[in-house]
């Protein structure tokens, strides 16, 4: 009934099961484990994504094409807005990864010198 779509739907389903058990176990394992910063991480990360997906999905139906170089176009300028939408909404809902990320970046001040 469901076909190719489902297979990927039960697969995806599958593994997102998977992940949140393996989750439970280590958290169980090993109490100290913060279960809940984690929750509030990926709580964040998901609805980045689903903004994302809306964004990408609506902007590939009116841009390009489906062939050729038309199909290059709707790649490229997906994936750039893709990727400035999952960063922004990561920025505003307030992701403390982004700070681990920023402190890995080189100094961008004036006259400092690279290390």
């Amino acid at each position: 009934r469901w076909g190719l779509m489902g297979l990927g739907l039960s697969f995806g389903l599958a593994y997102l099961i998977s992940a949140l058990w393996s989750l439970e176990i280590l958290h169980y394992k090993l109490p100290a484990f913060p279960l809940h910063i984690v929750f509030d991480s990926l709580w964040r990360m998901g609805l980045s994504a689903l903004v994302m997906t809306e964004v990408v999905w609506t902007l590939a139906r009116v841009i390009g094409a489906n062939s050729g170089s038309g199909a290059v176009v709707r790649v490229v300028v997906s994936t750039i807005v893709g990727t400035a939408t999952y960063v922004v909404m990561l920025i505003v809902l307030g992701s403390p990864e982004l700070d681990d990320v920023r402190s890995r970046l080189p100094s961008m001040k004036s006259g400092a010198p690279a290390d």
